[in-house]
């Protein structure tokens, strides 16, 4: 194999993800999703074959940027999820 970038890696891992079906139901909304656990089933051995890993965090982190937020530290965390009129 040649050495190729991470972009290149990935999008060859992309290109090998086609075949995940939804099999799990939701029973109280009624729709079909892939599980966590088909998802690393079928990934980490394209991962290992590309020598890349996938890592996990139980950090926190903001999903929506907020233009009211002063900074992402403990003291400003409010700013992110509420909008300024919204704490007076």
């Amino acid at each position: 194999m040649t050495n190729l970038n991470i972009y290149q890696k990935l999008h060859t891992i992309q290109s090998k993800l086609n075949h995940l079906t939804k099999m799990e139901l939701n029973k109280f909304q009624h729709y079909k999703y892939v599980s966590e656990y088909q998802i690393l089933t079928i990934l980490k051995p394209l991962l290992e074959e590309q020598k890349l890993t996938l890592t996990f965090s139980d950090e926190i982190t903001p999903t929506k940027y907020d233009e009211n937020s002063v900074s992402y530290d403990d003291e400003n965390l409010t700013n992110l999820y509420f909008k300024k009129e919204d704490k007076e």
